[in-house]
């Protein structure tokens, strides 16, 4: 029985030790952000397929696939590097870069759209729906969003990254 006690209090310890790591502590916020944010989707779910049909929950999901792909490469990944550089103003070319891109492509991303929205509608599975101008703005705030995550990261505010997961 002494030793499970004293197991305890070494575990208490340790654990007591971690909490004051910033690490640890920069871990916690952003994987209790994360796991809040999808609860709320999961406390959502039910709510939303009553409120729509399943083909519209389905072409939504289809929808958002598709953001989600060209959103990553929107980017082409400069959000990614904004950890690297150890001067900030190297940061800031890289955060210029990344917001560049994104409304590089989001620009071409319009002209596809315009030019092939039939194919569009085929591909998500829905019609008469304003994709041509959907599309690229979703990826167009997406691609910023991520953008500026990178940059909050970098800035250690990840109290505000896991608000804006939850948001």
């Amino acid at each position: 029985m002494l030793e499970l006690v004293a197991a305890a209090r070494t575990i208490r310890r340790i654990v007591q030790q971690l909490r004051q790591r910033p690490f640890v502590r920069d871990f916690t916020v952003m994987a209790s952000g994360t796991a809040l944010a999808q609860g709320v989707s999961l406390i959502a779910a039910p709510i939303v397929s009553r409120i729509y049909d399943p083909a519209a929950i389905g072409v939504f999901g289809a929808f958002v696939s598709l953001v989600t792909v060209m959103t990553s490469t929107s980017t082409l990944r400069f959000n990614e590097a904004l950890m690297l550089p150890r001067e900030e103003r190297d940061a800031a070319i890289l955060l210029s870069l990344s917001l560049a891109s994104v409304g590089v492509i989001s620009a071409l991303t319009l002209c596809v759209a315009l030019g092939m929205g039939d194919l569009l509608d085929s591909l998500i599975g829905s019609t008469g729906l304003a994709w041509a101008l959907i599309l690229p703005l979703a990826v167009l705030v997406s691609g910023c969003y991520l953008s500026f995550t990178g940059w909050a990261a970098r800035q250690k505010r990840f109290a505000q990254i896991s608000g804006s997961q939850i948001g």
